[in-house]
């Protein structure tokens, strides 16, 4: 048994889990997150004041404001952790369907949260 990685052996498995019942559920739930977050920004964008509540690690003021091209970042970084998700979910599928499944789960549990704060940003910058 092989342990070369293959980045058409993972596009193969990726697909496997596509048509796996649990984990082409998460994908399904993943892509719709990251389409929600991406009609939201690009519906409110243009409404957005010069500055938006994202820094929220910071001290209350100023310095949690940032302009509102940051705001990409959360659709991006969702985006991005995505894409990870499923190349590691695809290389290790065949060994490891739970682990699999765990991993793109993990990744929707965290796609929920982005978009309801992006969500929430919205409203704030909104004025809704």
């Amino acid at each position: 048994m092989s342990r070369e990685f293959s980045l058409t052996k993972v596009r193969q498995q990726s697909e496997q889990i596509w048509n796996d019942q649990v984990g082409g559920l998460g994908l399904r739930i993943l892509g719709g997150l990251i389409g929600i977050s991406l009609v939201g920004l690009g519906w409110g964008y243009g409404r957005l004041p010069a500055e938006v509540p994202l820094w929220f690690s910071r001290p209350w003021g100023a310095t949690q404001l940032a302009h509102p091209a940051w705001l990409m970042l959360l659709p991006g970084s969702l985006i991005v952790m995505s894409g990870m998700a499923i190349a590691l979910a695809g290389a290790v599928y065949e060994q490891e369907k739970l682990l699999a499944r765990m991993v793109i789960w993990g990744v929707v549990v965290i796609g929920f949260l982005l978009t309801y704060a992006l969500g929430q940003i919205l409203r704030l910058g909104l004025g809704g």
